[in-house]
């Protein structure tokens, strides 16, 4: 989820890409973790060292988690606090 949101600041497109962009960086990483070479310091930190099948469930979760709420918080316009189209600004 934490992915998901950075990639949410970071770049302006569809939900859906966001998800499949983050479930292809945790691919990369177990990937990389896989090939056994682990990187110095706070990398081998970030990336870890050893892949594990419990990551890719947690990743999963997370996107899912992550598309749901945006879709809930997507659908609830106003309620949320945000302005909606028609409401003129304040002065």
């Amino acid at each position: 989820m934490l992915v998901y949101a950075l990639l949410g600041l970071l770049w302006r497109t569809t939900a859906a890409r966001r998800a499949l962009t983050t479930a292809a960086i945790a691919a990369a990483v177990e990937i990389y973790q896989m090939v056994g070479t682990t990187p110095p310091g706070i990398g081998g930190v970030l990336v870890g060292a050893f892949p594990d099948p419990w990551d890719v469930v947690a990743y999963a979760i997370g996107v899912v988690a992550a598309l749901a709420w945006e879709r809930r918080t997507g659908r609830s316009g106003d309620q949320a606090g945000r302005l909606s189209d028609t409401t003129p600004p304040a002065h």
